[in-house]
């Protein structure tokens, strides 16, 4: 079958030894999906390199030999003349850098450094947010929130522009008393605020008098994470967006998950966010 789809974020998962592409958006009718593609391979240049010494590239590593899964031969354009191109497939996109490496003995190795995710886009044509065809069938997959489309084939279809997307924002309050410094593994986050279009609420487990229909209590801070949980499923956002979020709220947030013996399983393949590295 073939369904009208919007991308609006891309990522890959090793799946049984193999890379599978992951873009997760919206169907043309309002729908979240997940659109798996098995079909692309991690791969860099070699200019005016000899492909049997390429083909027998061999790293070795901890957990087992890499080597070159195959070569084909190209003729490109590289700063204004013809070469001879050598296109070097990898298994996984973590075996790209090492083979970069040991390719680099034999030409001059480019375009390694590009993300997998991103070179999909690339390739492929497809811009975040604009149309594209997916042909292939939906799976059952009790792994993810949201149905998985197994892609055949995707391709960019047309400019339109997916409608305006429906975007949740957060923000976190901790405990930390006067002349102490921030550390979450002391001090316990006392309040989270959720926004979106048409929705506000505050969640604390610090009670005070309020006429205010939008605070919600909760008994203590592992039922305030929990909630928050609950409204990222309910409120289905886009984007769940705040004020360096990844740098200080989600990295607090998760250390206080895990002293409170609980899961922040946010994402749309019920994984937790990853704090971001400073």
């Amino acid at each position: 079958m073939l369904i009208k789809f919007f991308p609006i974020d891309v990522t890959y998962k090793v799946v049984r030894g193999m890379p599978v592409i992951h873009l997760y958006g919206r169907t043309s009718d309002g729908r979240r999906v997940c659109v798996a593609d098995s079909s692309f391979e991690p791969y860099f240049w070699v200019v005016n390199g000899q492909r049997d010494d390429v083909e027998r590239i061999s790293v070795q590593q901890p957990g087992g030999e890499v080597r070159v899964k195959r070569v084909e031969q190209h003729q490109k354009k590289y700063l204004g003349s013809s070469v001879n191109a050598l296109k070097v497939f990898a298994g996984l996109p973590s075996d790209v850098p090492l083979l970069r490496r040991a390719a680099s003995m034999y030409g001059a190795a480019l375009e390694a450094d590009i993300p997998f995710a991103r070179r999909y886009l690339i390739d492929k044509g497809i811009v975040p947010m604009m149309a594209c065809e997916v042909e292939g069938e939906f799976e059952h997959n009790p792994s993810y929130r949201v149905p998985v489309f197994r892609a055949a084939s995707v391709s960019e279809s047309s400019e339109e522009v997916a409608e305006a997307l429906r975007i949740v924002s957060f923000d976190i309050e901790t405990h930390s008393p006067l002349g102490k410094e921030i550390s979450p593994a002391e001090q316990p986050v006392i309040m989270l605020g959720v926004a979106s279009d048409g929705f506000r609420r505050v969640i604390t487990w610090k009670r005070f008098d309020t006429r205010l229909d939008y605070v919600e209590f909760v008994d203590d801070e592992r039922q305030l994470l929990e909630r928050f949980v609950q409204l990222v499923e309910e409120l289905q956002p886009d984007v769940l967006a705040g004020y360096y979020s990844d740098g200080f709220d989600f990295p607090f947030m998760l250390a206080r998950a895990a002293r409170n013996n609980v899961q922040l399983p946010i994402g749309l393949d019920f994984s937790q966010p990853r704090a971001a590295k400073s």
